[in-house]
């Protein structure tokens, strides 16, 4: 529970100065229109701060441990790759079908998406807590053929909303669907408003 405090302190932290930075699109609309994204490529900053207890319960059951010890079996070096190739797939998901679908053109790029934090925080966590679910990071445009980055967002923020309390809780458990993938998609689709918005 500490170590959920302790990230949520710090992204939020990250949040209030990225939020006072603004981020300018270098690009022309007609460079953003010869796009046509060829791939999405997940990578995870050295720093990176995760917490995403949803998924440690979840290796720790594919383990057949208690969900009572998902912290600790979930911090090996196994077990963090299984979080984050949850949290990769869902991002590559999203970018995929709200970016690429944006880009038509024929000149091929890929996106690097460098992650620098994640929190999702669970029912139990919101009951008592609350909290946002909300991920930072970097995001690279790469001309493929060239291999040149030609744009780079550094820290591009997105934020799903909860219901905390009890009640709060409760009607998102009714509402359903997985926070990673809503964060994901959010994400993607602020990237996909800050590139073409030119």
């Amino acid at each position: 529970m500490f170590r959920f405090v302790k990230a949520a302190l710090a992204l939020s932290a990250v949040v209030v100065l990225v939020g006072c930075q603004t981020v300018a699109n270098s690009l022309s609309a007609s460079d953003i229109r010869s796009f046509k994204l060829s791939s999405t490529s997940v990578e995870f900053d050295p720093q990176v701060a995760i917490w995403y207890g949803d998924a440690e319960r979840a290796y720790a059951a594919s383990k057949g441990v208690a969900a009572t010890e998902s912290d600790t079996v979930a911090n090996t070096a196994e077990g963090k790759a299984y979080v984050r190739s949850q949290i990769s797939s869902k991002i590559s998901a999203a970018v995929q079908r709200n970016v690429g679908g944006a880009l038509s053109g024929s000149r091929p790029v890929r996106l690097v998406v460098v992650v620098k934090s994640v929190t999702i925080p669970s029912v139990a966590q919101r009951v008592i807590l609350g909290g946002t679910h909300m991920m930072q990071a970097e995001v690279r445009l790469i001309d493929v053929q060239s291999g040149k980055v030609l744009l780079t967002h550094p820290g591009l923020v997105s934020a799903s909303a909860t219901g905390n309390g009890l009640a709060g809780a409760l009607i998102e458990g009714a509402i359903g669907g997985d926070a990673m993938e809503r964060v994901a998609n959010d994400f993607a689709n602020n990237y996909k408003v800050w590139l073409i918005a030119v």
